[in-house]
């Protein structure tokens, strides 16, 4: 799902050819060209001064007003108008288009002028009402006020493609009743990319009839050693729509097992009057594995080959200690004894024998002490051992 900033005005950017148009996603207002501002933010609602917020019952009647913006070096002539909002297909909130039938908030909007002209670097108002109907259904429901460039330069033609430019506001007004918000994650899914990073999309549906602010974080924590990655956000869940967000976790190369975890908290965007402002969602945590990169396999492949054969080596090597060990017997030294002749009386090297016994240079030989020499020695058939 594309993000939505509640922070920012919102620009359109709607693509034509021969006529037809596409249902438009909100997305940020360049600050160089045509735009719009709610005119009446008010104090008690920050989220006001992005879109326009209202709570009213069925049959009443609001005023309200948009500042249309002129950013531009130049005079505009900037058509206004409202139309009703849509789902796209990832869930994102979208405006529909000027020629759509309007059966909803757009219906419901007059304005007072459907064309202004602005002058360069400077903002015109344009009061509208909104009367809501005596049967709207309780809860949330949103619309947009567009306005759209349509001076003769505002358009570009190539390769036989007109681009409009068109600034939107999102209109959300809660009708009193039976508000409710629920929020469900139904999935979490995630896909790996050939640099090693690893998106992580977490799937929800909101079956309330107010849409909410989930604050979402993902974590992919190594089962062994280190190097926890977390990312997350807050992000709109629209009423009565599902949605994903993907989330990007990057220098995840050298691959392994993880605990993914996925967190969430949500509260209604539009109104005050739901209970229990902020709800969280059971955490979500499960197994995954992440395969190496390439480059990264190639590494820990030698890096295995060599431990797994050092492990051999001392496999080995102990097993012949102790084989070895387990084959000894003592040895009295006599007088006419030197550790050579008893290294070849007992088929050994004299440097092994020197090491069994933990001898030092000059290895000076003590009569009546003891050695631990090979048991089969004593059989002058057995192999010299080296």
């Amino acid at each position: 799902m594309k993000i939505w900033n509640t922070r920012t005005v919102v620009v359109l950017v709607a693509v034509s050819a021969i006529g037809l148009f596409s249902t438009l996603q909100v997305s940020a207002l360049e600050s160089s060209g045509v735009g719009a501002l709610p005119a009446n933010p008010r104090p008690d609602a920050p989220r006001s001064k992005s879109i326009f917020v209202h709570v009213a019952a069925q049959g009443s009647k609001l005023s309200d007003a948009v500042n249309v913006v002129n950013n531009t070096d130049k005079e505009r002539r900037v058509s206004v108008y409202a139309v009703d909002s849509q789902a796209s297909s990832d869930g994102a909130f979208a405006c529909a288009q000027a020629a759509d039938e309007k059966k909803a908030v757009g219906s419901w909007v007059t304005l007072e002028q459907t064309e202004v002209t602005v002058p360069a670097h400077d903002t015109v108002k344009v009061p509208f009402e909104i009367q809501i109907p005596e049967k709207a259904d309780a809860g949330e429901q949103n619309g947009c006020i567009v306005v759209q460039d349509t001076s003769t330069d505002a358009k570009q033609q190539s390769g036989g493609v007109v681009l409009n430019f068109r600034s939107a506001i999102r209109i959300a007004i809660t009708i009193p009743g039976d508000l409710h918000a629920k929020l469900s994650l139904l999935e979490v899914s995630q896909h790996q990319s050939a640099d090693g990073s690893v998106v992580v999309s977490p799937h929800y549906k909101n079956d309330g009839n107010i849409s909410l602010d989930a604050t979402i974080e993902t974590s992919l924590v190594p089962l062994l050693g280190f190097g926890k990655s977390t990312k997350g956000g807050q992000f709109p869940a629209l009423s009565h729509t599902e949605a994903s967000f993907n989330f990007k976790h990057e220098n995840l190369g050298w691959g392994g097992w993880y605990r993914r975890v996925v967190t969430t908290k949500y509260t209604p965007i539009t109104t005050a009057t739901v209970k229990d402002q902020v709800r969280s969602l059971p955490e979500r945590s499960d197994i995954v594995f992440i395969a190496p990169t390439t480059d990264k396999l190639f590494i820990e492949l030698l890096v295995f080959m060599l431990v797994g054969a050092l492990a051999v080596y001392a496999i080995r090597y102990r097993a012949n200690e102790k084989l070895l060990h387990s084959a000894l017997s003592d040895y009295r030294i006599k007088k006419d004894d030197n550790i050579q002749t008893i290294a070849a009386a007992h088929a050994i090297s004299w440097k092994k024998l020197a090491k069994l016994n933990q001898l030092k240079p000059p290895y000076t030989l003590k009569h009546g002490d003891t050695l631990r020499v090979p048991k089969a020695s004593t059989d002058g058939n057995k192999t010299r051992r080296k």
